[in-house]
Order: structure tokens, then C-alpha cells, then sequence
């Protein structure tokens, strides 16, 4: 009897696990490499298009500033389960963005409307392009 209730919890057990699946985390990483101040500024078509970058904000720009030391030359956004490659998470993003401005002492790059998929698809990392990690060196 011990045996069945075992072969049964087991075979549930396992028959959860693989419901469940093993997607990672979505994340969006914005790195400054450099040795001065950055600025990144998205500009996104409506509010809501902000996603969890900022949750309580009901305007339509975020702005990331970046410094040089370690604790504040990074910022990381999660995205929830799933990878950039599945079907519209990339197109979803890209869609509610109208620009990405980045600001360095070096230079000012500007993607808008049609240039900004392509800029966030070139950055896809990670073994399953769960993460769009953003450099600025």
C-alpha cells in the first residue's frame, strides 16, 4: 500500500512540476560603463505603456540616470516569466516605446519609432534572450 501512495504523490509531484515549467525571468538591464554621468530617457506612447519601470508614475517619460559607482551605474527592470523571443514580449515593448535617448559626455544617440525593436532585439543576452542589457561605454 506504502508503495502505490508513493508511486501516486510521485507521479503528481512530477506531473506539477512539469505544469509549472522553468521559463526565467524577463529582465531589461541598463548598464553605464563609462567613466562619467549617463542619461537614458525612454518615451513611451501613454502611461500605462510604462510597465513595472515605474509603477506609480503617470507620465509618459522615464528618465534613468546613471553615475559611475558601483551601486549606481546600473539599474535593472524585471519583466515577469517568460523569455524576448516569445510571441509579441519584444513587439509588446517595442510597440509602446516612441523613443530611447541616450546621454553621455561622448554622445548623444537618439532611436525612435521604427529604430527602437531592431536596437532592443541587437541587445537580447542570456541562453534563452531573457535579457535586453543596454550598454553604454
Amino acid at each position: 500500500m506504502k508503495k502505490i501512495a508513493f508511486f501516486v504523490y510521485s507521479t503528481l509531484l512530477c506531473f506539477g512540476f512539469l505544469l509549472s515549467g522553468c521559463d526565467p525571468m524577463q529582465y531589461i538591464v541598463i548598464e553605464n560603463q563609462t567613466r562619467q554621468p549617463a542619461l537614458v530617457t525612454m518615451v513611451f506612447h501613454n502611461a500605462g505603456g510604462l510597465y513595472d519601470l515605474a509603477p506609480d508614475s503617470d507620465a509618459d517619460t522615464l528618465r534613468i540616470p546613471l553615475d559611475t559607482t558601483a551601486t549606481g551605474n546600473s539599474v535593472h527592470y524585471r519583466f515577469g516569466i517568460g523569455t524576448w523571443r516569445t510571441a509579441y514580449a519584444l513587439d509588446s515593448l517595442a510597440a509602446n516605446i516612441a523613443s530611447i535617448r541616450i546621454e553621455s559626455n561622448e554622445s548623444v544617440e537618439i532611436y525612435r519609432e521604427e529604430a527602437v525593436k531592431p536596437f532592443l532585439k541587437d541587445r537580447l543576452r542570456g541562453a534563452f534572450k531573457q535579457l535586453i542589457h543596454i550598454r553604454i561605454e
